[in-house]
């Protein structure tokens, strides 16, 4: 099995955020290119990562400087499967 390594890198330039509309209750994630890029990369990582334990999931969020002023806190997880909770 060969292995993956991460490459989650932010750019000076990226923008990123998350919005609920207040209408249809729908979540955006809105971003430029570098911002959309930096999120797939996150994506991607997670993915190739699996269930490795504190590599399964990754947080976004302003106080981290990965998501703009006012966007709430978005956490991108790993699930092998559906779980009803």
């Amino acid at each position: 099995m060969r292995e993956i390594k991460a490459n989650i890198t932010k750019k000076p330039d990226h923008w990123l955020r998350v919005v609920q509309d207040k209408k249809s209750g729908e979540i955006h994630i809105e971003g430029n290119k570098p911002g959309l890029e930096y999120l797939a990369s996150v994506c991607f990582a997670i993915s190739a990562m699996g269930q490795k334990p504190g590599a399964n999931h990754w947080h976004l969020s302003e106080i981290f400087y990965t998501l703009e002023k006012g966007s709430p806190d978005l956490i991108v997880c790993f699930q092998e499967a559906i779980t009803n909770k």
